[in-house]
């Protein structure tokens, strides 16, 4: 047996003005310049097995379980945000690329030509960039 409640009119009326949404401002024109979009990304990220941090002078370092290479970042401190998932991990460099290395067997490790990304994240076999038009 099922039950089914109907509203009232008036209470209907109340739940829907009570739901809309407020109006907001238009949001501010993203920037021309990738790195400065980026620039306030610096996140920590722990993969389950492996970690990989982003230290002050914007290298790449990790440590912990190595078996894909997902602990071993590419070299370079041109870096401003990482994402890391279990086997594998992005970084987005100030020049508004990506690189990944890790576990690719679907690809996940091997992110698109450009240079006009401003942020990823990493998923377990896939990875997701924020562009904007180059």
């Amino acid at each position: 047996m099922h039950t089914r409640f109907v509203p009232s009119a008036s209470a209907l009326s109340l739940l829907s003005a009570a739901a809309a949404p407020a109006v907001a401002e238009e949001p501010p024109p993203l920037p021309d310049d990738p790195a400065e979009l980026a620039a306030d990304i610096n996140t920590d990220i722990a993969a389950a097995e492996a970690s990989t941090y982003m230290d002050p002078g914007s290298k790449l370092i990790g440590w912990g379980w190595n078996y894909y290479g997902q602990a071993t970042p590419p070299a370079g401190n041109d870096y401003v945000a990482i994402a890391a998932n279990y086997l594998h991990g992005l970084a987005l460099k100030t020049n508004g690329s990506i690189v990944g290395w890790g576990w690719n067997d679907h690809g996940q490790a091997t992110p698109p030509a450009g240079n006009h990304y401003v942020a990823i994240a990493a998923g377990d076999h896939h990875g997701l960039a924020l562009a904007v038009d180059p």
